[in-house]
């Protein structure tokens, strides 16, 4: 129930991510929501959900842009490793709204970076057409990682609120048995 539930929110951000973030731009970049939700759901200690919401957020962003799958899905699940294992080891509790800044730019340079080389890698066997290169990169990463910041306190808020959803249908589960 978990994991449809998990579903059905992607798609929704998803369909965020392709209706509305358009409308935000700023230099040519857009909020990423689907990756903003990946960073909310790795920087939680309690389970290991965020890697599904990668791969499934991942496949989402492989399927708006058209891409070969793993494009958009190799890159967000190393971000999510890597900002799961920081999480892990460096923070004493959950991760509050004041640390959320602190993790956003290394993971967004993760993200960014590894699609840049996963792209180069699909270019390199034929697989994709069109490579998105570095230029592109730097040109919008200042403008993106600012529409980001504005917009990872309410992605964590709603996934903090999924989250006791998600919680209190378990516990309604398990008292109807």
């Amino acid at each position: 129930m978990k994991y449809l539930i998990y579903f059905l929110f992607l798609a929704i951000v998803a369909g965020l991510n392709a209706g509305v973030a358009p409308f935000l731009q700023a230099q040519g970049a857009a909020p990423n929501f689907l990756f903003l939700l990946a960073l909310a759901f790795a920087l939680d200690k309690e389970n290991y959900d965020c890697f599904f919401i990668a791969l499934m957020a991942g496949l989402f962003m492989d399927a708006l842009a058209g891409l070969p799958p793993g494009s958009f899905s190799l890159p967000l699940l190393l971000m999510v490793f890597l900002a799961s294992a920081a999480a892990r080891q460096f923070l004493v509790m959950d991760a509050s709204l004041k640390f959320l800044g602190l993790f956003l730019l290394p993971a967004q340079l993760v993200f960014n970076v590894g699609f840049v080389a996963v792209n180069f890698g699909l270019f390199k066997i034929g697989m994709t057409s069109d490579f998105i290169g570095w230029a592109n990169f730097w040109r919008q990463f200042a403008s993106s990682f600012l529409l980001n910041l504005v917009f990872i306190y309410p992605v964590y808020i709603a996934v903090v609120q999924l989250k006791i959803f998600i919680r209190k249908q378990i516990l309604r589960e398990y008292k109807a048995r």
